[in-house]
């Protein structure tokens, strides 16, 4: 039987947190873009609280500050 993983995790606070893979498949870019772009927001003092490592395997990231993370790039990476 093949793993379950989780993708999508809401917290008490009603914040959407998401795995990076979902990531690629919310926004259609993919693993490396994605895995680029947390990098850079990760160096970004702004997003500081915008990540959950919960262990060496499962990472979480907020999505609404993934999304608003893009719009300052001005990347074309959202959908419309």
């Amino acid at each position: 039987m093949g793993r379950k993983m989780l993708r999508y995790a809401v917290d008490d606070a009603n914040v959407m947190y998401c795995q990076p893979s979902g990531l690629a498949r919310r926004f259609s870019i993919g693993r490396t873009t994605v895995y680029n772009l947390l990098q850079k927001m990760r160096a970004n003092p702004n997003y500081r609280n915008s990540f959950l490592d919960l262990n060496h395997q499962l990472k979480l990231v907020k999505l609404e500050d993934f999304e608003r993370f893009l719009q300052e790039q001005n990347r074309m990476y959202l959908k419309r």
